[in-house]
């Protein structure tokens, strides 16, 4: 089956991430995870969510938020323009932020920028990369870059 496209990717990732999260924390196989929705064991639709190929339907979405104890609104994918999370900041960040944005904006790169990483005055951190890449590389960093933004999201909700 073919790779995820960077779209499918930004639009996924976060479901696809927290399926993962979840079949982990409960030690279950795929196997598991479709038996507890109902699903015949060997069907491969798990593995398309958890793939970024496929969005999970209406059909499936409550039977999943049921049985991982999950909201169906974490289960929906995200438009585009929704691919950016922010998380709380505190008061030490927030301060760290505020020197930050007095200052002038500062890239990583001198010269032909290729990563660029600034603060701005809401505390929001854009970061910038402009490479060119495989499909097939440039997929599997944008996924570790969305699975990461989702994990550290959920560790600020747990904090």
């Amino acid at each position: 089956m073919p790779e995820a496209t960077p779209a499918q990717i930004a639009s996924l990732g976060h479901v696809a991430a927290l399926l993962r999260r979840e079949l982990e924390k409960r030690e279950w196989s795929v196997a598991d995870f479709h038996r507890a929705i109902g699903e015949d064991v060997k069907s491969t639709r798990a593995y398309a969510w958890m793939n970024c190929r496929s969005r999970i339907t209406d059909q499936y979405r409550p039977k999943i938020a049921k049985a991982l104890g999950v909201k169906e609104s974490d289960l929906m994918p995200r438009e585009l323009t929704q691919a950016v999370i922010t998380a709380p900041v505190s008061e030490a960040k927030l301060r760290a932020v505020q020197v930050a944005s007095s200052m002038p904006a500062r890239t990583l790169a001198p010269s032909g920028d290729v990563l660029a990483f600034n603060v701005n005055a809401d505390g929001n951190a854009r970061l910038r990369l402009d490479v060119t890449l495989p499909l097939e590389q440039g997929s599997k960093v944008l996924r570790l870059l969305l699975d990461h933004i989702s994990l550290s999201a959920t560790a600020g909700d747990e904090a």
